[in-house]
């Protein structure tokens, strides 16, 4: 495995936060105040279930979101996965197309992007599939080629961010909501070297918990399954 931790000094020199400014403050305010506020105030965007595909105007449609949040100016962009649609079922052209298609326009961020995985982002998972569990770019190996880790976490102005992994495929060839034993492992360990009093993000594409359940009851909510020893 990579070193999945991004320290705040590195996440700050790739991103060039280090030569940010804020917007004009005030007369009012004096330089103490202005310093103080640099230090502990930031803004970040979350753009989820992009389902990025050449058709339907989805590139002008993520275009005009790319734009929008370039205006806006914040510290970076966390995404919430299905970043493609679809790659589950397969053809490796057209997936390998896809995850093409979102790595050029994403970089049009004047920001850094830290991606989280969805289930449209898993590389031929489905019976119908063409492509065979044994291709090295099943599952999770398409994502891993282009972004990396699924799951890491780094920490940016006193604050811990976690993105985690919630997929993984069910026996009959379907998705379905867990985190693997090796990421709770890791998920422990990272949070051993955070302090109790450092506020935390954590995102996940199949939601921890969810009211559906209380909505319409247990059977097939779309919760991680085993998100409780999380919480």
């Amino acid at each position: 495995m990579n070193n999945r931790k991004t320290s705040r000094r590195k996440f700050l020199t790739k991103s060039g936060l280090g030569a940010l400014g804020l917007p004009f403050l005030g007369a009012g305010c004096s330089r103490k105040d202005e310093r103080d506020r640099n230090q502990d105030t930031f803004s970040f965007a979350f753009v989820t279930d992009i389902h990025l595909k050449p058709e339907m105007h989805a590139p002008e449609g993520f275009q005009m979101a790319i734009d929008r949040v370039n205006e806006l100016q914040p510290d970076f962009v966390i995404t919430g996965g299905d970043l493609v649609y679809d790659a589950m079922r397969g053809d490796f052209d057209r997936c390998d197309m896809l995850f093409q298609l979102y790595k050029k326009m994403s970089s049009g961020f004047t920001m850094p992007v830290f991606n989280c995985l969805g289930n449209h982002d898993l590389f031929a998972i489905y019976g119908e599939s063409q492509e065979p569990a044994s291709h090295p770019d099943y599952k999770y190996g398409m994502w891993e080629r282009y972004f990396g880790d699924t799951y890491y976490s780094f920490d940016h102005k006193g604050w811990h961010f976690i993105t985690l992994n919630s997929l993984d495929v069910t026996e009959d060839q379907r998705y379905r909501g867990i985190f693997s034993d090796e990421q709770l492992d890791w998920l422990l360990s990272d949070l051993a070297e955070v302090s109790t009093e450092t506020p935390i993000v954590v995102t996940t594409h199949i939601p921890m918990i969810c009211t559906r359940t209380q909505l319409i009851g247990s059977a097939n909510t779309p919760n991680v399954a085993n998100a409780l020893p999380i919480w």
